[in-house]
C-alpha cells in the first residue's frame, strides 16, 4: 500500500508538471495496481457525531523514471510503453 501511495503522489507530480524531464534515459520503472482508500469525515449534528465514509479510487499506473543530464523525475506512460521500455533505454526513442 505504501508503494501505491508513493506512486500516486509521483503521478500527481507528473500531472502538475513537476515530475522532471519529458525525455531521457530510463533509470527505474514502477507499476502500481489500482487501489481505493476510505476515510471518514465526522461532523457534529445536534447531540451526536455523524461520520460519512469517503472513498477514493486510484487507477493502476505505469511510470518510468527518466534522467536527462541533471534533471530526473517520473513520467506516466501507457501499459504498452511500460512493457516495451527497459532500464537503460532512451525514452521515447527506444520505447
Amino acid at each position: 500500500m505504501k508503494k501505491s501511495v508513493v506512486a500516486a503522489a509521483a503521478g500527481v507530480l507528473v500531472l502538475t508538471g513537476c515530475g522532471g524531464p519529458e525525455t531521457g534515459e530510463v533509470v527505474d520503472k514502477d507499476y502500481s495496481p489500482a487501489f481505493t482508500t476510505t476515510t471518514s469525515i465526522c461532523s457534529p449534528v445536534g447531540n451526536v457525531t455523524v461520520c460519512t465514509p469517503q472513498t477514493h479510487y486510484y487507477p493502476e499506473s505505469w511510470d518510468l523514471r527518466l534522467k536527462n543530464g541533471d534533471d530526473e523525475g517520473w513520467v506516466g506512460v501507457s501499459e504498452e510503453t511500460y512493457n516495451r521500455c527497459e532500464i537503460g533505454f532512451d525514452y521515447p526513442e527506444d520505447c
